[in-house]
């Protein structure tokens, strides 16, 4: 981490840093309900895990969803339309990715 005041030196010049940087730990996703969602999508998803709070995205079989983070270990999805199966589901934030344990199972 930086600190207030610290200066960059790089080719062609430097830089005095007027305030810190911070480093953003990667997510980790623990479990989601439900398990099971109809093809036409609309499945509200809740997902928990930890480092959550930065979540950019969240893919079900790499379709993105419509998603809202609810807390630090929570976030909540809507199951995007897909065929009949099994995908899997990632969480992205601004601290790296993560993949859902286990599968969600689009149903007829």
């Amino acid at each position: 981490m930086r600190h207030p005041g610290e200066a960059v030196l790089a080719l062609g010049g430097s830089a005095t840093a007027p305030g810190a940087f911070g480093f953003v730990a990667a997510p980790t996703a623990t479990g989601f309900s439900p398990l099971t969602g109809l093809t036409a999508g609309g499945t509200l998803v809740d997902f928990t895990g930890t480092g959550l709070s930065t979540t950019t995205g969240v893919t079900f079989g790499g379709v993105p969803a419509a998603f809202a983070v609810l807390s630090d270990t929570r976030v909540a999805a809507v199951a995007p339309s897909h065929a009949v199966g099994a995908v899997t589901i990632a969480l992205t934030t601004t601290g790296g990715s993560a993949t859902v344990p286990g599968v969600f199972l689009h149903l007829l």
